[in-house]
This record gives structure tokens, sequence and C-alpha cells, in this order.
């Protein structure tokens, strides 16, 4: 996770108050600007604990008071100190393998057995505890090799999720848990790979009526073949509700229109996956977001804005115009002109590559 550091804090007070968080005010009347690093991550302030306020990928020069109080995450502390003292008991920790304004994950030691697992400690109060288990129940029933598997959940000592750890693949020397922290753009080949991945997941999922609703490069894990698995099921839900203070439980850079204007497109359903795995697509093929922006206001309205359009692959590089109408299905801003289905989707992938098979063959045939 990027950090912002207190030297491009000038011009604005903070103060410490839960490491590694600095809480910021803006000590202008006027907005200034703060130059931020790219996919910072903010945090709206609570007496409490702080309350995630949107994972909000900020460009350079974001304005502050655009984004209101908010808490910046910094280095600071030993992480580990903060592992639950209530799981001490079951799990030995190793190491930190990410934190956020919801939820702190840790690679552990389970003690009955030896076996290294991944533990997710949410931060949700008593009013959405039995949301917790209910939404995250569905998880446990999905068993599929593009799905992370749930071992577990419980609200007690403390609420917690038990998973499959993923290891993770190794770039330019650097582990690399998920797609976020993947470079981009992509090899073609590689970005077919995964996308075919997250895809098969999808069609398992949604084949027992269970939609994810939150697909982003965050919540993909990569193995150390590259095999993507699809994590935090359920758990968009149980963050709307525990934090309601926040502009929403899903990152807006991945939302799907109707997430965003259900008035005007209506409820989400399978489609909404299918958008969103159309945007990590777009990005892992071009390097860049179809519906991007410097503020969530002008990134909703592009996003909700059937008079915008986005992009078609081919502007970035002509040997991606083959992907220019699979696009054009993938990210429809009504839900009916979409692929109705994610078979639908792998369908046409199918066909393309049977379509390169037969060009190759064919420049084959012909030198000889």
């Amino acid at each position: 996770m990027s950090t912002a550091t207190t030297d491009a804090l000038v011009g604005y007070t903070y103060s410490q108050v839960d490491d590694p968080f600095l809480r910021v005010q803006n000590s202008f009347v006027e907005p200034q600007e703060l130059n931020m690093r790219p996919r910072t991550y903010y945090y709206l302030h609570s007496t409490s604990q702080p309350k995630v306020f949107g994972e909000y990928k900020a460009p350079p020069q974001t304005q502050l008071t655009q984004l209101g109080d908010i808490i910046i995450r910094k280095n600071g502390g030993n992480p580990l100190k903060r592992f639950p003292s209530d799981l001490l008991g079951k799990y030995r920790p190793l190491e930190v393998l990410g934190e956020g304004g919801f939820a702190e994950v840790y690679k552990v030691v389970r003690k009955n057995d030896g076996k290294i697992v991944a533990i997710k400690v949410p931060r949700i109060n008593q009013g959405t505890s039995k949301l917790f288990i209910k939404e995250v129940s569905i998880w446990l029933h999905l068993n599929h090799p593009n799905i992370v598997r749930l071992y577990d959940a419980d609200i007690l000592p403390i609420p917690h999720l038990e998973m499959e750890y993923v290891e993770g693949v190794k770039i330019n020397g650097k582990i690399v848990r998920n797609l976020d922290e993947y470079p981009k753009p992509m090899r073609e080949d590689i970005a077919l790979k995964i996308i075919k991945g997250i895809a098969e997941g999808l069609k398992h999922a949604h084949s027992r009526g269970i939609y994810h609703l939150d697909l982003k490069p965050l919540n993909i894990l990569l193995t150390r073949d590259l095999t993507p698995k699809i994590t935090d099921w359920g758990l968009a839900k149980i963050a709307v509700r525990t934090f309601s203070g926040s502009i929403s439980g899903y990152t807006p850079l991945y939302a799907a229109p109707e997430q965003l204007a259900p008035s005007k497109y209506g409820g989400v359903d399978e489609r909404t996956d299918v958008w969103q795995i159309g945007v990590i697509f777009y990005e892992l093929l071009t390097g860049k977001l179809p519906f991007d922006g410097y503020t969530y206001e002008e990134i909703r309205g592009k996003i909700v804005d059937e008079g915008y359009n986005f992009k078609p692959p081919s502007t970035f590089s002509p040997k991606l115009a083959k992907y220019n109408k699979i696009f054009e299905k993938l990210l429809a801003k009504k839900k009916e002109n979409r692929y109705q289905t994610i078979p639908e989707f792998l369908t046409d992938l199918k066909e393309l590559e049977i379509n390169k098979l037969k060009t190759t063959l064919s420049k084959r045939a012909l030198r000889h």
C-alpha cells in the first residue's frame, strides 16, 4: 500500500491519532493543493477508530478539501504488535499482508496443525456482526481454484476470517501478492491468462447465485504461477453497513453504473461483475482505466453519463483492435447491452483465440 509522507503535508495541520495514522486537516481558508503519491489510501476520521473513506487512487495535486477531514496512513510502529491478543491462543503471527481502514490481514501459523493460513480481522461493530456471519457464510460454500478458500469465519473471540494463504509471485525481485501491485500494462498472453481465471471463478460463483460486486485488482490475489484467486466475497456490503459515513463500500474506479446511479440503471446482478471484470481487463491490456478522474464526482460522472465513451483499446495499440467490440459489450452502460453472463464473455474470448490460430496457420501455409 502506498503511503503519504509527513513532508508532503506542508500547509496542513496534523496530529497523531493512532499509529500508524495521522489526522490531517486543511489549515487554509481557500482550497489548497497537496502533493500525494498516486494510489494513496484515505481514511475518514473517527473519534473511536479510523473509518474507511474509500479506496481513492489519488493523482498528484489532489485537493485535500475535496476529500474532507481525513486520516492518511503513514509508516510507523511494528505492525505485528497490533495482532489481536485474543487470537494468540489459536494463531502465531508471521507477517502483515495488508492493512486498510476496514481490515488487517496477517500471515499466521495455525497452532493446532502448523498450517500456514491468512487471517483477516475486520473492524465491524455489534450492529453488523450478524450480517458479517450471514455474508461470509456464502463464501464458505465457494470451492474453486480461482477463488480464495475460506476455511472458517467467527465473531468470537473477535470477528475474524481464516482463509487460504496465497503466496504471491516474484516480479523484479519483489513479491507481488495481488493484481493491484502487478506492473501494467502487461503482456497480452498474461492478461488473458489472468482474466480467464477470474472469469472462471465468477462463473462458478454465479452458477450458485452468488455475485461479488466489488471486483478490483486489490481483491485478486496471485499465486507464484500467476493463477488469480478472487477474495473478499461479501465484505463490501459489511463495510457499507459498518462505516455509514463512507462514500461507498466499493472502489468508484471499478464501480458499475447501477452501483452509482441505481435509480437510472437499476439494481446490481451478475452483469455488475461483468462490468467490473471489464474494467480490470481494460487496465491489464492498456495500463489505463476506462473511466478515470481527479475527483470522485468526476469519475462518477463519466461512468453514469450515457454520452461519455471510453477510449477503445486500439487507441493505445493497434494490436488491441481485436478487443474493441468485446469491450463495447463488457462496458456497456445499460446492463441489457452488456454480456448477460460470464460464459458469453468467455465464448467470445475463445473465438478470438481460434481466429488467431487460424491466421497463424494460414501464414505458415503460405510460406510453404
